[in-house]
C-alpha cells in the first residue's frame, strides 16, 4: 500500500462535540473554526473544506488565498448533513465528513497548526479515509493557493515566496506515492496553485488509509535551507496520531 494503514478505532463523537468547542488557539462557532495567535491566524469553513485554511494572517500581515484545502474528486462537500463530527483540541481542528451515496467513503481531516521557533508556522493536513463497503477506490485532492512566485533550490518539496511581504511557504507530503502533483501559475504570474491529486487505490472495509501534507510559513531569510531541513524531517518522524 502507498499510504499508511491503521486499525479502525471507535470514539464517542457526542462527548467530543460537547467538550471541544474551544481550545487555547481554536474556537468553533457554527460551521466556522478560527485559529488565533499572535504569530498566526486562519479560518476554516467546515462546509467548504476545499478552501482549507483561509483568511490567513502571518503576524500582522494578511495573506490572500488558502492553504491545505481538501476536496473529494467529483463531489464537492457543501451540505451540513455531511458533517458527522467537528471539534477542536489544542492546536488541532478535526472534522469528519460522513460517507454518502455520492461519496462512498468517510473523510476525516485534521488541520494541525504548530508555532515553532524562528517565526516558523507549521501546518499539517492529516487526512484519513475509510469505507463501510467491501471495496471502493477513493480519490481527492489537496490544494494550496497563495499570492507568490515559485522558487527553486529545494530537493524535497516545493518553495514559494510571497509577492507582497517577506514570507515564504514550503510544502511536502508524507507518503510513498506523492500522487499527481501540479503547480500552476498560468492565469496570473503572482498566483500559485499547488494541487496534489491523491487516491484511486483499492480500499476495503475495516481499513483506514491515512496521509499527511505539511506546509511551512517561514521568514524569507535562508528560507530554502530552513525549509529543506524541516521538510526532510517529515520522513523520519513517527506517523501522526489522530485519536
Amino acid at each position: 500500500m502507498s499510504w499508511a494503514l491503521v486499525a479502525s478505532l471507535q470514539v464517542d463523537h457526542n462527548q467530543c462535540m460537547a467538550q471541544s468547542k474551544d481550545s487555547v488557539f481554536w474556537s468553533l462557532d457554527g460551521h466556522h473554526a478560527r485559529f488565533s495567535a499572535t504569530e498566526f491566524g486562519a479560518v476554516v469553513n467546515l462546509l467548504d473544506p476545499a478552501h482549507g485554511l483561509a483568511e490567513i494572517r502571518i503576524g500582522d500581515i494578511n495573506v490572500e488565498g488558502f492553504a491545505l484545502g481538501v476536496c473529494p474528486i467529483e463531489h464537492v462537500i457543501r451540505g451540513t448533513d455531511e458533517i458527522a463530527d467537528a471539534y477542536v483540541r489544542g492546536t488541532d481542528l478535526v472534522v469528519t465528513y460522513a460517507q454518502t451515496d455520492e461519496r462512498p467513503f468517510e473523510l476525516e481531516v485534521y488541520w494541525r497548526i504548530g508555532l515553532l521557533a524562528d517565526d516558523v508556522v507549521q501546518l499539517d493536513g492529516i487526512v484519513s479515509l475509510q469505507t463501510c463497503l467491501l471495496e471502493t477506490f477513493p480519490q481527492f485532492h489537496v490544494r494550496t493557493n497563495l499570492p507568490a512566485q515559485l522558487a527553486s533550490g529545494l530537493q524535497v518539496g516545493i518553495l514559494l515566496r510571497g509577492t507582497n511581504a517577506g514570507w515564504s511557504y514550503a510544502e511536502h507530503a508524507r507518503m510513498r506515492d506523492p500522487g499527481a502533483l501540479a503547480v500552476d501559475d498560468s492565469d496570473n504570474a503572482t498566483l500559485i496553485t499547488i494541487t496534489r491529486q491523491l487516491g484511486g487505490q483499492f480500499l476495503e472495509k475495516g481499513v483506514i488509509r491515512r496521509l499527511q501534507i505539511r506546509g511551512l510559513f517561514l521568514p524569507r531569510e535562508n528560507d530554502d535551507t530552513n525549509a529543506a531541513k524541516r521538510l526532510a524531517s517529515l520522513a523520519v518522524e513517527e506517523p501522526p496520531l489522530t485519536v
